[in-house]
């Protein structure tokens, strides 16, 4: 998990790209200019909740086979949802560039599970259910094809603590202190597995802690990172068994083998680095 700080297009400049794009639906196009104001407020009411962890509260619009609703401006749930798809994400539009941009912000690693390489970007309230922000630029998160559709799809919370964690507006502490642990486990004649759970500080309060379950459980990373841990764990394990061959002690063993991953600018919570920090109490336990 990774915070990502780089600032964001406006409401504004979103729409005005949006509404370059549309030729021939003047009407529709006259109407998404006349909602610029009614956006950039719902801009700052997101980013006003979501700064104190409370984008639950924002009402959700449900559209079935016969209803259609009026979200802001004229505009209805069909109508947002089709901007974003036809003229904002759509390749040869010119909102295409300010999605591409938001994507690259994430520096090739999702922020949702720090594995994936983002290829979309995910609306972190769901426009099935909040139209209004489906082109909001705080609800669009660049996102692996695993958390985007696999894992998170279109879920929405509808309490505090069942909130997934913010990339952009949730506090630091979210991903600058480590609450995902790993552990090495003996499953009998050599066999080693890496175990990975949630362990938030004790300090942190009851829905912060709820929430970093919520998030660990919603893009199954207990079981994604245990893949990943496994593919290197063989090999670790290996230059274990040779430098205790060697007769290193474990300080050494971990000098060199587990230390620098540590030590390294991996975030907090990333599978790597807590596997290493795993592998320093198993190495130490031997």
């Amino acid at each position: 998990m990774r915070k990502i700080k780089t600032a964001l297009p406006s409401s504004r400049l979103v729409i005005r790209r949006c509404c370059e794009g549309i030729v021939k639906d003047v009407d529709l196009k006259s109407r998404l200019i006349d909602a610029t104001v009614d956006f950039h407020n719902l801009e700052q009411q997101y980013r006003d909740l979501g700064t104190i962890q409370e984008l639950y509260t924002l009402k959700k619009y449900i559209k079935n086979s016969s209803t259609d609703p009026l979200v802001t401006s004229k505009l209805l749930h069909s109508e947002l949802t089709k901007i974003y798809s036809n003229f904002y994400a759509y390749l040869d539009k010119p909102a295409r560039k300010i999605y591409d941009e938001i994507k690259a912000n994430a520096l090739g690693e999702c922020p949702y599970c720090g594995i994936g390489n983002p290829e979309h970007l995910d609306h972190y309230l769901p426009k099935k259910y909040y139209p209004q922000f489906s082109i909001t630029s705080l609800n669009l998160v660049p996102a692996c094809l695993d958390c985007n559709v696999g894992s998170k799809g279109s879920d929405y919370a509808a309490e505090q603590g069942n909130q997934i964690i913010h990339p952009y507006l949730d506090a630091d502490f979210y991903f600058d202190q480590q609450w995902i642990y790993a552990e090495f486990l003996d499953r009998g004649d050599d066999y080693i597995v890496v175990e990975y759970s949630v362990k938030p500080p004790i300090d942190w309060q009851p829905i912060q802690k709820e929430r970093v379950k919520t998030h660990f459980m919603s893009f199954n990373l207990k079981n994604r990172f245990s893949r990943l841990a496994a593919d290197e764990l063989s090999i670790l394990l290996e230059q274990i068994k040779t430098m205790e061959e060697m007769g290193m002690s474990s300080d050494t063993t971990c000098e060199v083998l587990v230390n620098p991953v540590i030590n390294s600018n991996l975030a907090a919570n990333n599978w790597r680095k807590v596997m290493h920090v795993a592998a320093k109490k198993y190495i130490n336990n031997k």
